[in-house]
């Protein structure tokens, strides 16, 4: 409300102005006293509108005071309602259960002795169902019975007939052992360089496990250690011949095998290139036959 006022006395002082201006206010004083009397008028007016202002106001609220109590009258009144209705809708429920439980009952009766009936005479026709399948059931029975009987008995034969054939091949296993432990076994071969008889780290590795092997082995049992070489040419050297240089690697290893505790009896023997395993004309060929061979020989 101060901004309209503000405004009206802006307007006066340019209205002063101008009429000053003009001629129409001569004195200072003269302008002062219209001044006064003006702003005392607004004022007047000012208060005037304020006092409608607040009234309107005050009007206003006691009528949405007036509003809010009628609602929650109206709220209060709608809850009970709903409540009224809850109670007569269970009431209701509860009514039609026990009248349909008391039909249900009275039906029941009715219908008591006729359903005892028909169940007395279904309990025995399933009785005499009962007993006959029983009855063609033991025939039956007895017929398995009969018929695996005769099966076990002929499992039991052929399982017989198994026994004896396992006892035969344990036999025939035991005797094949036996043979085979009467003959010689080679249990290592290393090879070597080409002209050379020295034991590399492979071969030295071969060797150890024929040392812990020999361990088990038969007492009166032998070593023969038999030396090989490739048949390439001997051109000088230590060795004169390929009989010379399979010879010395059969002589490095049993005294590899000595060495390292095997207690029997070794006999090295070099067989030159006599023996060759694989083609002596390839590269791979020959390095296989640079070869000694550790044969385990049984007594006797």
């Amino acid at each position: 409300m101060k901004k309209p006022f503000m405004l009206s006395l802006l307007s006066v002082f340019v209205l002063s102005i101008i009429l000053s201006g003009c001629g129409w206010i001569k004195t200072e004083k003269e302008f002062s006293n219209w001044l006064d009397g003006y702003t005392d008028k607004e004022g007047q007016a000012h208060e005037g509108f304020q006092s409608k202002v607040d009234k309107a106001d005050q009007a206003l609220s006691d009528r949405v005071s007036e509003l809010d109590g009628k609602v929650d009258a109206q709220n209060e009144a709608l809850s009970g309602d709903i409540q009224q209705a809850k109670e007569a809708a269970v009431a209701a429920a509860e009514q039609g259960d026990a009248d349909t439980i008391s039909a249900a009952q009275d039906f029941a009766k009715g219908l008591d002795t006729a359903v005892r009936e028909e169940l007395t005479a279904t309990a025995k026709g399933v009785a005499d169902k009962l007993m006959n399948a029983v009855a063609d059931g033991d025939k039956e029975v007895l017929g398995k019975v009969s018929s695996l009987n005769e099966k076990s008995q002929a499992q039991a034969e052929a399982l017989d007939r198994l026994e004896s054939a396992i006892a035969d091949t344990k036999e025939g296993v035991t005797a094949n052992q036996e043979s085979i432990a009467s003959k010689p076994q080679t249990i290592a071969v290393v090879n070597f360089g080409s002209g050379g008889a020295s034991l590399n780290a492979e071969a030295k590795a071969t060797l150890d496990a024929v040392v812990e092997a020999a361990q088990s082995a038969p007492a009166d049992a032998s070593i023969l250690v038999v030396g090989h070489a490739d048949g390439t040419p001997v051109l000088g050297g230590r060795y004169r011949s390929n009989w010379g240089l399979s010879q010395a690697r059969a002589d490095a290893v049993s005294k590899y095998l000595k060495d390292n505790g095997v207690p029997h009896s070794i006999e090295s023997v070099g067989k030159g290139h006599t023996s060759p395993v694989a083609p002596v004309n390839t590269k791979a060929g020959r390095a296989a036959n640079r070869r000694v061979e550790v044969i385990l020989q049984p007594a006797g």
